[in-house]
């Protein structure tokens, strides 16, 4: 059986480059969600101090797959029996 994911979108800046905003935003993203598995820049943009860049910013989508244990937990929630093949994407956000 395939995973289900859970997608999120958040926004990463740097003052150095592109892939440290990247890389911040994933870190940052990383303490509150678990099994994160890929990642998408969907935005690139930044913000001009004179003559140079003064930030850059990314738009990112995230990906994060589902574990059994909270799948089990949404549909006790919701007064039913747990089914693999009916994991809830609807409910995207933090995995605790």
């Amino acid at each position: 059986m395939g995973h289900t994911y859970a997608i999120t979108e958040l926004a990463g800046s740097s003052e150095r480059s592109l892939e440290d905003a990247i890389q911040g935003a994933i870190a940052t993203a990383s303490k509150t969600l678990r099994n994160l598995e890929w990642f998408e820049v969907k935005e690139i943009r930044g913000h001009i101090e004179g003559d140079r860049v003064g930030h850059y910013q990314v738009v990112l989508r995230l990906g994060f797959r589902y574990e059994h244990a909270h799948a089990q937990a949404v549909a006790e929630r919701e007064g039913r029996a747990a089914d693999q093949a009916d994991l809830p994407v609807a409910e995207a956000g933090p995995v605790a």
